[in-house]
């Protein structure tokens, strides 16, 4: 004869994921702007997303994307409402310089066209990073609500050097950490 038991609880168990991407990122500047607007913010292949090593997809401004192009890969899309808890972008840079690192997020409305406008989430990272020694820029401690659907933009740049179009990459990963209650 089989015995079963049940269990209780009461309120909710948080479940937490993490995803964790490689990447190759390109830096570097348009010196045909001026100022802060000879930043190139590269994000994950506009083709291909973040199952794409090359971050090749760049626009050149002071602040990054203020939106995402519907016909674009939408890079990473929330599976599920969730809490975004962390975000670390950590490796290796080819090129001493500072960098700046943020992570947008945008709500496409699907099934019409239109671009998606994008926000950042807490606040942009930055870093004077030396080349070949591993660094890392990132936020811990975050309760930034998503919605399933929901798109992840990450971007980086450097803000030292822009008056030079050295090209130089930065190897490195992108965890995010999600928490869920179940």
């Amino acid at each position: 004869m089989a015995t079963f038991k049940k269990v209780y609880t009461e309120g909710t168990v948080p479940t937490r994921w993490y995803n964790v991407y490689s990447a190759r990122v390109y830096v570097n500047a348009t010196i045909s702007n001026s100022g802060d607007a000879r930043r190139r913010w590269y994000s994950p292949s506009a083709t291909y997303g973040l199952g794409y090593y090359n971050w090749t997809s760049y626009m050149s401004a002071t602040g990054g994307r203020t939106y995402w192009l519907d016909q674009y890969n939408p890079v990473y899309t929330v599976p599920t409402d969730c809490r975004l808890i962390s975000y670390k972008f950590s490796g290796n840079p080819t090129s001493t310089q500072t960098y700046r690192f943020q992570l947008k997020k945008g709500t496409p409305t699907y099934g019409s066209a239109g671009d998606t406008s994008l926000t950042i989430i807490g606040t942009a990272q930055a870093g004077t990073h030396t080349a070949g020694t591993y660094n890392e820029l990132g936020e811990t401690g975050l309760t930034i609500n998503l919605s399933e659907g929901d798109i992840l933009i990450p971007e980086l740049c450097r803000t030292s050097n822009l008056d030079t179009s050295l090209l130089s990459f930065y190897e490195a990963t992108l965890s995010m950490g999600f928490e869920k209650e179940i």
